[in-house]
């Protein structure tokens, strides 16, 4: 069974508290990847639940922009998570969050499904409410399609 789950910031902190998941434990979950996003604040240091680096964990810092707005997601970051998909490829879940869970972490999610060619329908199911940042979406998207042509 294949799942891409997708939580706010504090849904998130809640279930890695009630899953005792944390930097000591997050290499026992061998099935699960984590994809955490947080917001680029110049007066405060990222706010990463993982401090330390996952094989398992990918932490990006990147805010909800289109395109040319300041600190909009960027093609590299777009290989990171592609490359970190491909290191994580027999993962069959993936939780990603970022601040609200709408709109970053759900084009990420997103992505991820079409990326496995996981069920469309169970992730919408799951994830109610997502709005997909479609720059976010369009990145990865395009990225992929050129890995796929080359």
């Amino acid at each position: 069974m294949s799942n891409v789950k997708i939580f706010s910031r504090t849904k998130f902190e809640e279930f890695i508290k009630e899953n005792e998941i944390n930097d000591s434990t997050v290499e026992l979950f061998t099935n699960v990847g984590f994809i955490s996003i947080v917001n680029v604040d110049r007066t405060t240091p990222y706010r990463f639940f993982f401090k330390k680096s996952h094989s398992n964990v990918l932490n990006l810092a990147f805010n909800d922009a289109a395109e040319n707005e300041e600190h909009a997601f960027t093609e590299q970051q777009g290989m990171e998570i592609i490359n970190f998909l491909k290191a994580n490829s027999k993962k069959t879940a993936f939780y990603v969050h970022c601040e609200a869970g709408v709109s970053r972490s759900g084009a990420v999610g997103e992505f991820i499904i079409n990326f496995f060619n996981w069920s469309y329908n169970k992730f919408k199911m799951d994830n109610r409410g997502l709005n997909p940042n479609m720059h976010v979406l369009r990145i990865l998207n395009s990225l992929n399609r050129k890995l796929l042509n080359s």
